[in-house]
């Protein structure tokens, strides 16, 4: 056991990689909004004005996993950081870490992201936009609600570590849990639990529902905690990775096609979810009422979707990690998709997404007509598939690399930023 728990004290590339990628991963998750995914965008294209479902299985399947994987690390990381520093030094750290670039994040990019959606510049128009948004601040706003969720988490982390070493042989019991069966059984099973609660929580709370002052979509709040509880258990039990459910013994099987297996699996099954509200309504207006039934409400939809969620959270997380930690093990070599500016870059990637998608609609709307240019029924209707992930896909890839080369600006370049972020 010490051997491992040294062995994981060390730099972890991999997580370091994996990191850099789900970060990549959210920003082309938010560049999917305004072309037909499921979720609240500032701005809404006019080029794909209706739901794509390529970009609604997207986007579903993302949600499933990515935040609450970051939860995860962001345990694990505090774990590894109270068993080298005392708690209060922690929260001190995190409190400027984690709070001060949520509050400078929503007094600053949150407004001026909301500038660049407007569409016209004028003074009215800019007073009326930054006097609606100060009128309606109940909170942090934006992804400050990650940051700020997180900071929670890491104080609640660290005063139930200072009760530990306070109490007699609290260290030795705290050890000692994270050997117990019941870490196993919530890695395998925990994500029937935080089904089932998401999906009475989701019965008030519907999905798209951000509770101030956090900006927290309530529903998701137990994968998260379950999340970083695993992260923050796993380092203490000198366990590397995340497992889950059916989870691979075998190293040849706990990679690559293991990882596609999840994710199919995940896609393959989401349809399923729509099953009760096409025999309840029909196929009328599908997508849009399949959508309201899964935001929450008493109803079976909603049960299959919570399930859902969380069974692929169980499914891929743990693979992806174990994909990076056999394939991604090592530093990157890229001069800016780096580990060091993934948090900057995920601060100001709603900015400059935003300064992207803006453009890159004036200049598409002028060159490709609505139908796609197309007067062929089968052409139109293809380029209404396709279309929305091809555009996504391209501008997704332009609004990754051009937030990471800002946020490597800002690291190297503000005056003491890179003691923060």
């Amino acid at each position: 056991m010490a051997t491992s728990n040294n062995m994981i004290s060390l730099r972890r590339h991999d997580l370091d990689n994996m990191r850099t990628f789900l970060t990549s991963l959210v920003i082309v998750h938010h560049t999917a909004l305004p072309y037909g995914g499921v979720g609240s965008p500032v701005f809404k294209s006019a080029i794909f004005p209706k739901p794509s479902p390529l970009l609604i299985a997207f986007n579903s399947v993302n949600n499933s996993f990515f935040m609450g994987t970051f939860f995860w690390l962001s345990g694990r990381m505090t774990a590894q950081s109270l068993a080298r520093s005392s708690p209060a030094r922690l929260v001190g750290a995190k409190v400027l870490r984690l709070g001060v670039p949520a509050i400078v994040y929503t007094l600053s990019i949150v407004p001026l992201t909301r500038l660049l959606a407007l569409p016209s510049w004028d003074a009215a128009s800019i007073r009326d936009s930054l006097g609606e948004y100060w009128d309606a601040l109940n909170g942090v706003k934006g992804s400050a609600w990650y940051t700020s969720t997180l900071l929670i988490f890491d104080c609640i982390a660290a005063v139930l570590a200072w009760q530990s070493r306070l109490s007699p042989g609290g260290r030795d019991a705290a050890n000692q849990l994270t050997q117990l069966s019941s870490f196993q059984l919530m890695e395998e099973w925990g994500w029937v639990a935080t089904g089932l609660s998401g999906f009475v929580i989701r019965t008030r709370f519907h999905l798209g529902s951000a509770s101030p002052p956090l900006n927290l979509n309530v529903s998701f709040l137990p994968q998260y905690l379950l999340a970083y509880s695993l992260g923050y258990l796993s380092f203490n039990a000198g366990q590397p990775l995340m497992r889950g459910p059916f989870f691979p013994t075998s190293k040849e099987n706990s990679s690559g096609v293991s990882l596609r297996a999840a994710i199919l699996i995940s896609l393959a099954s989401l349809p399923l979810v729509s099953v009760p509200t096409i025999y309840t309504t029909g196929f009328s207006k599908l997508s849009s009422r399949v959508i309201s039934a899964v935001s929450g409400g008493w109803n079976t939809s909603a049960l299959l979707y919570s399930l859902w969620n969380e069974l692929s959270f169980a499914l891929i997380a743990p693979r992806i990690m174990a994909y990076f930690h056999e394939h991604h093990n090592r530093p990157s070599q890229s001069s800016w998709w780096q580990p060091r500016y993934s948090y900057a870059a995920y601060l100001i990637h709603n900015l400059v997404s935003m300064g992207v998608a803006v453009n890159v609609e004036s200049a598409f709307k002028n060159l490709v007509p609505s139908n796609g240019g197309a007067g062929n029924a089968f052409l139109r209707t293809l380029w209404t598939i396709v279309g929305p992930p091809a555009l996504t896909a391209a501008v997704g890839a332009a609004e990754v690399y051009l937030s990471f080369v800002a946020g490597k600006w800002l690291v190297e370049h503000v005056p003491g930023l890179k003691n923060i972020i």
